[in-house]
């Protein structure tokens, strides 16, 4: 998948393409272009049917997920994705129902990098949209819990294209489910390699 060669000036190579991030959700927005390192823990599981992460949905965006830590410990979710045709507003444009709904999927599943052992609904969620999202594009979701209690997430995370614009930032607050409330027979992990890390 080409990623993590770092080129030593805030850039990565991903699917061939140069990234560079220029401001970080959170803690990390002052920090610039200091190469911020991203370890990937594992990958999340994809769901089959579902319209953000089913692999088995033909409508479906099938978006990746993985668990990271960067070099100051923080727990961050990066979210892969690359939208097409049918999920467009005007002609090469992302409709922003579908732009709010990758970041609200990448936010909740923020969650369980440090409780897998539950799932989560949407209770709040503010989205702005700061530039139009390009259909048929590499693009990425980078988001964190910011709050936890014993019943309910706050969350954020932005968008960015290829080169570190930011497309769109979004909160939200999210309920905790036990998992005896969730159906988890069409949950399944990909067996695709997974990159080591990320350097943006």
């Amino acid at each position: 998948m080409g990623y993590g060669k770092w080129y030593g000036n805030g850039k990565i190579i991903a699917g061939g393409h140069s990234i560079k991030v220029d401001t970080r959700i959170g803690k990390h927005i002052e920090r610039g272009l200091n190469g911020m390192r991203y370890n990937t823990v594992s990958r999340q599981w994809n769901d089959e049917g579902c319209f953000i992460c089913g692999m088995d949905n033909p409508a479906g965006i099938k978006a990746e997920f993985f668990n990271c830590v960067d070099e100051d410990g923080q727990e961050v979710l990066i979210t892969e994705f690359k939208t097409a045709d049918i999920h467009r507003s005007y002609l090469g444009r992302t409709h922003g129902g579908v732009t709010s709904a990758l970041l609200d999927e990448s936010i909740g599943r923020a969650a369980y990098i440090r409780f897998p052992e539950i799932s989560v609904v949407t209770v709040d969620l503010s989205v702005k949209l700061r530039k139009a999202v390009p259909v048929n594009e590499t693009l990425y979701v980078i988001s964190q819990i910011t709050n936890a209690t014993s019943r309910m997430f706050n969350g954020e995370g932005k968008m960015v294209d290829k080169n570190g614009v930011v497309l769109a930032t979004a909160t939200g607050r999210y309920f905790r489910l036990p998992l005896k409330d969730v159906d988890l027979a069409s949950r399944r992990y990909l067996k695709e390699k997974m990159p080591e890390f990320f350097e943006i």
